[in-house]
């Protein structure tokens, strides 16, 4: 690496059994990256972790990937320009697991990430057209629908039809749980094992 890297004042880092954790407190960001034993790594302080990211320890790099992606490095920027890259990097990480895991979003139509908050005006609208005609199609597979809706947790809606037509939704625990990463990819933090994860 041709510069030294260092994590920005306002960014706190810990690590446990194998995974280390960022913490941004002026943006109240975190993301755990799950790395496995790093015996350089135990008795952490900031200094140490630095002396790290420049190492050619096998993770190293994908970690300082990760930083960069959500401008935890120091790289002198304002804390608009840290916002907006974070911004982006949560939006990339909810394409993502929509094109995995909810079928309307098909891999032809929709894009897995932007490059920029600008490119959002690209993406594609969900009509009310859509949610009436592929209700079940906007339902993540991770949320099982039929148990849900038999036990109780899951209750099927719908609007008055105000504006003509009535609009399905669901509602309970379950649906406000799913996926179970959802708080993680779009509340701030994002628990990740960074050999599974498309960053």
């Amino acid at each position: 690496m041709s510069h030294a890297l260092r994590l920005r004042d306002a960014v706190e880092v810990t690590f446990e059994s194998g995974i280390l954790s960022f913490a941004d407190r002026d943006i109240e960001l975190s993301i755990e990256i799950e790395i496995g034993k790093q015996p350089e790594l135990v008795a952490l302080n900031r200094k140490k972790l630095e002396c790290w990211l420049q190492s050619n320890a096998p993770d190293a790099e994908q970690v300082v990937q990760v930083l960069c992606s959500l401008a935890m490095l120091d790289e002198g920027s304002s804390r608009v320009e840290i916002r907006k890259k974070q911004t982006l990097f949560q939006l990339n990480q909810l394409l993502e697991f929509t094109k995995q895991h909810v079928p309307f979003y098909e891999p032809d139509t929709y894009p897995s990430a932007v490059a920029s908050l600008q490119e959002m005006a690209t993406l594609p609208l969900l009509r009310k057209s859509d949610v009436r005609g592929r209700f079940l199609d906007l339902v993540s597979g991770e949320l099982d629908l039929a148990s849900g809706i038999s036990s109780g947790e899951v209750s099927l809606g719908s609007t008055s039809g105000s504006t003509g037509e009535r609009l399905q939704s669901l509602s309970g625990p379950e649906v406000a749980q799913n996926p179970a990463s959802y708080d993680y990819v779009w509340f701030g933090g994002h628990k990740a094992d960074h050999r599974r994860s498309p960053f």
